[in-house]
Formats: structure tokens, sequence, C-alpha cells
């Protein structure tokens, strides 16, 4: 009778493991004939298991890459003309944890709700489900959390996106197998930021003004444009924009008039959101502007010419029908007899301090 020589697994295999078993038939007649089975069923090559005869004596069973399905019973079955015998020994496979796949969606604004699921489709229990942010523990100072939904399955919750949550989320499962991780991108769109600006020095007629925009957050690119009181044409009144880098641009004004007064808006837009910031710019003086429907008397020019004078005018547009013909303005400094009288041609009339000097119809 044949004689197989005792053998075994050395213990507990994990799934990916590759292994051997050999069975020596010390004893028996020739010839031999050698068999395996596993589970009571005969082995066949494509079952990821490999048995190869060496010699007379000696069979040599081979899996490469050991899974859930190789755990069992696997016998050695020796014959000859004498009889036959047998020998047993049983596998166990600890299997891995086997994550579904996850992604987040693309399209995740600032201030949006994300929500993403780590199941566990395989792998011995009991198992162990957490998440890392960046390769690093979650912190509950972050505004994340999960939700263990029975044992296999986690859901991380993001009640409001911002831009920290940006980065690489993972799901770790592990157990007695071992450790295995699946990683996600989280993508936000992050609306433009403009830092505020404004103009906090006295403004008087004839200075130079800046105004600076700058986007210090929000994804590219970064569209940014002006406007003044609703106005983005604003070359007729000598205001220059100037794009100086991909998140900034400059409003200039070289000599500042009272026209300039008024409400410049700095615009920014991205893929998120369009977002503004307004600044007030107050210059030193009146603009006064009259809208008449009457000649208007000497009179009323004078009156003008007085609250000009008064209130430090630098200039005042009178707006309205032409004034009588015969009407004009003269410096007082200049005798009359001296000074022509300038007849108006046209609707504006200006009136200005002349260095204390009044000009005067």
């Amino acid at each position: 009778m044949p004689n197989i020589h005792p053998f075994s697994f050395d213990g507990e295999a994990n799934s990916g493991d590759s292994i051997q078993l050999t069975c020596h038939v010390s004893k028996g007649d020739l010839p031999l004939v050698i068999k395996w089975t596993h589970n009571g069923k005969p082995i066949y090559s494509h079952s990821g298991i490999l048995a190869n005869k060496i010699g007379d004596r000696i069979s040599l069973l081979t899996i490469s890459s050991v899974e859930a399905q190789h755990s069992g019973i696997f016998t050695c079955v020796a014959s000859n003309v004498a009889g036959k015998v047998n020998f047993s020994a049983e596998l166990f496979v600890n299997v891995l944890p086997h994550i579904s796949p996850f992604t987040f969606d693309e399209d995740v604004f600032n201030g949006d709700s994300v929500q993403v699921t780590c199941h566990v489709t395989k792998g011995d229990k009991p198992l162990n489900i957490s998440w890392k942010f960046k390769k690093e523990e979650l912190r509950p100072s972050l505004g994340i959390n999960t939700i263990n939904l029975g044992d296999k399955t986690s859901m991380l919750i993001i009640s409001s996106v911002s831009a920290g949550h940006m980065g690489e989320y993972s799901c770790l499962a592990e157990n007695g197998a071992g450790v295995v991780e699946h990683s996600a991108q989280l993508n936000v769109h992050v609306p433009p930021h403009i830092n505020p600006f404004s103009y906090e020095d006295d403004v008087n007629p004839g200075d130079s003004v800046d105004f600076l925009c700058q986007v210090s957050k929000g994804d590219r690119p970064v569209k940014i444009s002006w406007n003044f009181h609703g106005l983005s044409e604003m070359k007729d009144l000598e205001i220059r924009t100037k794009r100086i880098s991909e998140r900034s641009s400059l409003l200039s004004i070289k000599v500042v008039t009272p026209d300039h007064s008024g409400n410049y808006t700095c615009t920014a837009s991205n893929a998120a959101a369009t977002t503004s910031y307004t600044a007030t710019l107050t210059v030193n003086g009146i603009l006064l502007k009259i809208q008449a429907h009457l000649p208007f008397s000497c009179s009323l020019l004078m009156l003008l010419s007085v609250i000009a004078s008064m209130a430090c005018l630098h200039k005042v547009n009178i707006e309205g029908i032409r004034p009588f013909a015969h009407l004009g303005c003269r410096d007082t400094r200049i005798p009359r007899e001296s000074q022509p009288i300038e007849q108006p041609s046209d609707v504006n009339w200006k009136i200005a301090r002349c260095h204390g000097a009044l000009n005067t119809c």
C-alpha cells in the first residue's frame, strides 16, 4: 500500500499570497498514480491551481495568487496495484477588502453639499472603515462628517463646500488580511474674491488717482472689468484701465475734476460666479448743473457767480436755452472800457474764481 508523508499549509494565507504544497509518497510499489482534489472535486488548471508530478513519488501543488475561492480542503490521493490512500490539509484564506470605486461630481461650487459612499463588496469580517483627507486623519474643524451604514459601508458628507475642502479623499478598509484604500479628488469651483480698495486721501481738482482691484481668491481664468456709475466706456472722461496681472487691474485718472466724483466698481467673474466691489471717490469742489427753460438774466448769472465764489467752485455749468445775445461776461479787475464783452456761443456758460476776483456780467 502507498504511504503519504504528512503535510500541511504554513498557517493562514492572505489574498494574493503564493503557496505550495508537497505530496510525497514515501512507500508503495511502483507505478504510482498521484492526484489532487479540492473540497472533494478534481483540480483543473483554469481554477488557478497547478499540480505537477516530480519523479515517481512526488506531486507539487502550486497556487500563484491565493483568492477566497481557494479556501477549503486539499487532498492528495495516491494509488497503485495494492490500493489507494489519501491525506488532506485545510487552507484558510484571509480575504482582503475590496472597495467599490467612487468619485465626486465634476461641477461642485462653493457652498454646495457633497456626499460620497465607500462600499466594501468583499473581505473578511470584522471590517474597519475610515477616511483620510490629503493623507491625514479627518479633523472635526474641517466640517466633514462620516456615517457608517452597516458593516461594509461608510458615507462622507460635507454640508457646505468651500475652497478649503478641495483635495484628495481616501477611504481605507482594514481586516485581518490587510488594508486597502481608494481615493478620489474633490475639485471646488471658487468664486472671485476682491480685496477691498478705497481712496482715503483728500482729492482736489488736478490731482491724480489710482484704484487697484486685486482678486485674491477664485478659479482661473478671471475676467476683470470696471465701470463708473454703470458706464463701462470711460475714455471720454479721461479714465484709463489697465490689466497689470492675471488677478489685478488698475484704474487711473491723471487729472481729476469734479466730474470724476462718484462710484467706481470693479467686477471679477469666473466659471463659479461674478463678484463686484465699489469705492466712492469724492473730489473737493462743487459741480452745479441747472436746467433752465427761460433765458437767463444778468442778475441770475451774478448770483451764481457769488455762490461760486463762496463755495470755492472750480466750475459751474449752466445748461439751458441760449441766453440773450447781448449778455456777456467780463473780469471786474479789468476796466470796463478796456475789456471787450465776450458773446456766448454755447449753452454752457463757465463762471470760475479767478484768484480771488469774480467774473461777472
